[in-house]
């Protein structure tokens, strides 16, 4: 079906016997036919899905297909043309030789669909585009100018403006999900350690409220998105004054893979001093968290000593990690072939043995008198 609309549109493909999915070598050829826009719908869902593939997307990028992709960002007749046609020159921005001609004609486009779109499928496709390009300092710099930040943090939901089950009928959790990690992308490429929410006091109380939303996946990106701008502290303090302790420990239940990973990072980010640690544990965090050592799956068990990192900031919630049986787990921790998950055992467990002293210490003095 696709290979007849395609061939009907004037196009030619190509497959290559080397690789088990096939090259699809594509030349557009003009012509205004009946079903235009149910036919470029199709012609770019092809590129888009090609682009996903390393080999694919060599010979894609190696066409006069760029600039095709670049004409469709203003095609007037559909905006899925316009989504998938963002999607896969978002693809394309893995190929540096690309990335000049990209950051020139594509990334301006980007800020403006931001600006002016409110297609979901589009929104989303931007998000992501512009999340990979905010590795590059120019472009970094064209989001700032255009305010991008504020215009992408927009599109997450609002308690003040909308209730969440309603949120939805704008925006598919998909675009909200990669809002949020296409935020997260942004602070972490921001140049000189500047703080983008600065300022923003209502937003980062939207950010907190979001964590009481339904969708696990979107939770997952949104403590992501905690765990990047904890990173500051005026942001952290702002947070858990918005109730983060509350909300992140009302989570810790939860099965969901990437939601526990993310959700352990969120928990030792916040943990910026010894009192919101022992604010944590009191919600009975720790207790929970001895599950997680189970997991079958290693990106949870891998970020658990990242959450005790910071929990141990509190020498009585040091106590309970010892007594709950986290000591055998976070030395194999200690060999782990992720350096972050290495080093937050190694300081789990050194604040551990100076709670130990500490006490020791104190044993020996009452003793003494």
């Amino acid at each position: 079906m696709i290979s007849a609309a395609l061939s009907f549109f004037g196009v030619k493909m190509a497959r290559s016997h080397n690789h088990s999915m096939g090259f699809i070598l594509i030349f557009i050829i003009s012509g205004d036919e009946p079903d235009e826009e149910h036919v470029m719908v199709l012609i770019i869902t092809v590129l888009w899905k090609s682009s996903l593939h390393t080999k694919c997307r060599q010979v894609i990028e190696k066409d006069r297909i760029v600039d095709f992709l670049l004409e469709l960002l203003e095609y007037q007749l559909d905006d899925r043309v316009i989504g998938y046609a963002v999607a896969t020159l978002s693809e394309l921005w893995k190929s540096e030789s690309l990335r000049g001609k990209l950051r020139q004609f594509a990334v301006p486009k980007y800020l403006e669909l931001l600006n002016t779109s409110l297609h979901s499928l589009v929104l989303e496709h931007v998000c992501t585009a512009l999340g990979r390009a905010s590795s590059d300092p120019q472009c970094m710099d064209m989001i700032d100018e255009a305010k991008g930040f504020r215009l992408i943090f927009v599109l997450l939901p609002s308690l003040d403006v909308d209730e969440f089950d309603k949120y939805e009928d704008f925006y598919e959790p998909q675009t909200i999900i990669a809002a949020a990690e296409c935020l997260a992308m942004i602070v972490e490429n921001t140049q000189f350690s500047l703080n983008p929410l600065k300022g923003m006091y209502e937003a980062i109380w939207d950010l907190v409220d979001l964590l009481t939303h339904k969708n696990l996946d979107f939770l997952a990106a949104v403590c992501h998105l905690i765990v990047v701008i904890a990173s500051f502290d005026e942001n952290s303090k702002i947070m858990v004054d918005a109730g983060i302790v509350e909300n992140l420990s009302k989570l810790v239940s939860t099965e969901h893979t990437n939601l526990r990973a993310n959700l352990c990072k969120a928990l030792g980010k916040c943990c910026n001093d010894g009192v919101t640690a022992r604010r944590f544990s009191c919600k009975h965090v720790m207790d929970k968290l001895i599950k997680y050592t189970q997991s079958e799956h290693k990106v949870v068990r891998d970020n658990v000593p990242l959450a005790l990192s910071g929990l141990s900031e509190d020498p009585l919630n040091c106590v309970m990690i010892e007594a709950l049986g986290f000591l055998p787990f976070l030395k194999k921790c200690i060999h782990s072939d992720n350096p972050d998950t290495a080093m937050a055992a190694v300081n789990c467990l050194s604040n551990v043995r100076k709670a130990s002293a500490a006490i020791g210490q104190f044993q020996e003095c009452t003793t003494k008198h």
